[in-house]
């Protein structure tokens, strides 16, 4: 293709498909090369004059690995794909690539300048300005919406305290009089508040996952599950089982908030007081990857990406009081900290949640 961008998308993990299309939707002259692997990536690099690379990465290390593979080539054009800014940054300023933030990915005009400009140094330092800018305005939005949600989920906790004291008053001041449909209606009343305060109390423990500040310490996971069962309500019959697990230097608060609402999903959605929860975990180069599997209710393959929807839940609220908040935490802590999680599960046979946690 004479005259053409050449560009080369490196997806490994084959989480870029979306983006993908995006940059073929492009309205410029693009040769787009996908590779699946570092091997096949260096072949098409060795025959072709191409203008980016854009590749995912977790850590420092995968792209260290990445630029040591490409030899002599110009890293300004290599465009690290990144969850973290702050990751974006030390590998701008220790490797010289440039790099994009997953929340990025479908802002077209953005991937348009970029990849248009990729052969001018020049233009790109300038994109580099206005990619700051955006992330500038992006923390801003963020700041201001944590702040809205925990400023209004402090001030609706007191009208709802006050609706319940009502219908207890009521209750108390009607007695004996009280007639079943009134008392089924303040019971029904009461439900709705208790709903509503799990939702509110949902929105502000979103809005403090990016604001935790746990320190990195030894944490010994055998020690930490220990202390998260402490914390969970469970039938007498249910049983935990456990592999051995790692002892590494890591976020104790984060992982311990990630099990909790995981060991308590699989809690709440047993199939029987007698159920059960393993975990196990395997070492891989720059992960643990840990395996939560239960033999509770199952979820069908076709509500695998809702359940991570924040507010969804697939028990119809009015038979189960569930606020769909437990596994939109799990995620994001998951994604704040660079790993990612998957789901196997069918109805009816149990679920396996599975999470890679970085070292």
């Amino acid at each position: 293709m004479k005259n053409s961008l050449k560009i080369l998308v490196i997806d490994s993990k084959e989480e870029l498909k979306e983006f993908i299309n995006l940059v073929k939707k492009l309205p410029l002259k693009i040769e787009l090369f996908i590779a699946k692997d570092l091997f096949s990536s260096q072949l098409i690099i060795k025959e072709n004059d191409l203008s980016s690379i854009f590749f995912s990465i977790t850590n420092k290390q995968e792209c260290l690995e990445l630029v040591s593979k490409l030899n002599d080539y110009n890293k300004s054009k290599l465009i690290t794909i990144v969850d973290d800014a702050s990751l974006g940054k030390e590998l701008n300023n220790t490797v010289g690539t440039t790099y994009l933030l997953k929340e990025f990915l479908n802002n077209e005009k953005l991937v348009e300048q970029i990849i248009e400009n990729s052969n001018n140094n020049s233009l790109l330092n300038n994109l580099k300005a206005t990619i700051l800018a955006y992330e500038k305005n992006i923390e801003k939005i963020n700041e201001e919406y944590n702040f809205f949600a925990y400023v209004v989920s402090h001030d609706l906790h007191a009208p709802l305290r006050a609706i319940r004291n009502i219908s207890e008053w009521i209750e108390e001041d009607l007695g004996d009089s009280i007639s079943p449909e009134t008392k089924q209606n303040i019971k029904l009343l009461r439900g709705r508040v208790k709903r509503l305060e799990a939702l509110i109390n949902g929105v502000l423990e979103y809005s403090r996952i990016q604001r935790i500040k746990s320190p990195i310490e030894l944490v010994d996971v055998n020690d930490l599950l220990v202390e998260v069962l402490d914390l969970i309500d469970k039938p007498k019959d249910f049983s935990f089982y456990t592999q051995t697990l790692p002892e590494f230097n890591t976020s104790r608060e984060k992982l311990k908030q990630l099990f909790f609402h995981l060991i308590k999903n699989a809690v709440d959605f047993r199939s029987s007081d007698n159920g059960f929860v393993k975990i196990s975990a395997n070492e891989e180069k720059d992960f643990y990857l840990f395996a939560v599997t239960d033999n509770g209710q199952g979820i069908a393959p076709e509500y695998h990406k809702r359940i991570f929807e924040i507010f969804q839940t697939l028990s119809p609220r009015d038979k189960v009081e569930r606020v769909g908040i437990g596994l939109t935490l799990v995620k994001k802590i998951i994604e704040s900290v660079g790993g990612n999680i998957k789901l196997e599960s069918n109805l009816g046979q149990g679920s396996t949640f599975y999470f890679w946690w970085p070292k």
